[in-house]
C-alpha cells in the first residue's frame, strides 16, 4: 500500500445487529468509522457519515492513533525547525489534530459523545502489536509508554 493509500485509508463497519460499544450505557451505531488517526476519517468517510446522520443513522468514530508521531507535521504546527522538536511539540500536534477532528464531527454533526480517541502511539502498532516482551512500547517523539487522549488533559 502506498503511503498516500496509508494516509487515506479508514475502516467503515455498517453495523447491522447489535454493534456496541461499551460505555456507561449501551450505545449502537449503525456505522462505525474507525480510522488509523485524525483526519483520516474526514478525509475517507465524511460524505458516507453525512449521508448516514441524513438519515437519522447513529453514526460512531474511533481514532486508533494519537497523530503524534509525524516531525513535519509537529514543525508546521509548532513553527519550529525539525531540529528543535521537543516532545511537548509532539503533543501539541497531537491535541491539534484532535481538535480538527472534534471540530469535522461536529460541523458533520456527529455528537462529541460518539467519537472516541484510543491514544495509541502514531507509527508504533506494528511494534506493540509483534512484542514479546512485557516492556512497554516508548513512543520516540513523546517518551509516551502508555496511551494518552489529550482532550481535557490537565
Amino acid at each position: 500500500m502506498t503511503t498516500m493509500a496509508r494516509s487515506v485509508f479508514c475502516l467503515l463497519l455498517i453495523v447491522v445487529g447489535s454493534g456496541q460499544i461499551m460505555a456507561s450505557e449501551p450505545l449502537r451505531y449503525d456505522i462505525l468509522v474507525i480510522a488509523p488517526h485524525s483526519d483520516d476519517e474526514a478525509i475517507g468517510c465524511a460524505t458516507v457519515m453525512r449521508r448516514a446522520l441524513a438519515h437519522q443513522r447513529h453514526v460512531g468514530v474511533v481514532i486508533v492513533t494519537q497523530g503524534d508521531g509525524f516531525p513535519k507535521a509537529a514543525a508546521a504546527a509548532t513553527k519550529k525547525p525539525l531540529d528543535q522538536l521537543t516532545r511537548d511539540d509532539f503533543f501539541t500536534l497531537a491535541a491539534l489534530r484532535e481538535q480538527h477532528t472534534l471540530q469535522a464531527m461536529q460541523q458533520l454533526g456527529v455528537p462529541r459523545e460518539h467519537v472516541y480517541f484510543l491514544g495509541y502511539p502514531d507509527g508504533g502498532l506494528k511494534a506493540v502489536y509483534e512484542s514479546t516482551t512485557a516492556s512497554a512500547y516508548r513512543n520516540p517523539f513523546t517518551q509516551k509508554s502508555e496511551t494518552y487522549a489529550v482532550v481535557g488533559k490537565d
